[in-house]
């Protein structure tokens, strides 16, 4: 619902310029307002530049009256105007890329938002791990739930990058190419590049965080040898493997001479 570009009342196009035109996902609007999918536009534009290809009588007779009369291409119609049907050729081309592109912007948005989806299922799961530190080859081999996490986070940052940029550089370049063989308003960008943009910026913060939390980017604190935070110094719990000083009392040592030890 939201526009991708809007171009401006332009009264040099005559009545087909009346109001502000919006150009959409699927469509763009008319002098009435009314959304006009792109491949009806596509399917129009392709009907006329057959018609001006095809040869016909005439097409034949305009065209030898205008040169006996000495009457320029435009002033005979646009299908007696080498100009106007390239014109009306490119902008064929143009309207049928767009319109795939909006498909494909479309399919790679909801790939996107089941990929965001996904990422909060496999994070769900994470609270079912274990804390032991004990890991096996099996288990080392097969991804984790943050490693799932991570992955579904990426994926669903790359479909929005893609659906970002197919849709805009490609109507880009076709109103670009609209302006270079005629007269045409181009228009400028308006609400939906800026409001993917931002969904696109805050998918990459959550991808970030994830990586971070698989592969730390800021270092590791390193275990204890034997992980409850104690280390053993020798063979006894105590320096050198001897016991320390009084643990069997004013008697000495099992096996000694009594007295102090």
């Amino acid at each position: 619902m939201t526009p991708w570009r809007m171009a401006r009342v332009d009264t040099n196009v005559g009545n087909r310029f009346v109001m502000d035109r919006y150009y959409y996902l699927f469509g763009a609007t008319d002098q009435f307002q009314k959304t006009i999918n792109w491949f009806t536009l596509k399917t129009k534009f392709q009907r006329k530049t057959q018609e001006y290809g095809r040869p016909s009588p005439m097409t034949a007779v305009v065209g030898a009256v205008g040169s006996m009369l000495g009457a320029g291409g435009a002033s005979m119609g646009c299908s007696m105007w080498q100009v106007c049907k390239d014109h009306v050729t490119v902008r064929y081309m143009g309207y049928q890329s767009v319109a795939i592109a909006g498909i494909a912007t479309a399919v790679t948005g909801v790939l996107a938002i089941f990929c965001t989806i996904g990422s909060i299922i496999f994070m769900g799961f994470e609270g079912g791990d274990t804390k032991k530190k004990k890991k096996k080859k099996d288990d080392e081999a097969c991804m984790t739930d943050k490693g799932w996490t991570m992955f579904m986070c990426f994926i669903g940052w790359f479909f929005i990058v893609i659906s970002l940029c197919t849709f805009l550089f490609l109507l880009d370049g076709a109103l670009k190419d609209f302006k270079g063989t005629a007269y045409y308003p181009y228009a400028a960008s308006h609400a939906g590049p800026f409001a993917l943009g931002a969904a696109c910026f805050i998918q990459f913060i959550n991808m970030v965080i994830a990586i971070n939390r698989v592969t730390p980017l800021c270092g590791k604190k390193k275990d204890d040898n034997d992980g409850d935070g104690e280390q053993m110094m020798g063979g006894g719990g105590y320096g050198g493997g001897y016991p320390p000083p009084g643990a069997y009392g004013e008697q000495g040592p099992p096996g000694g001479k009594g007295g102090k030890w």
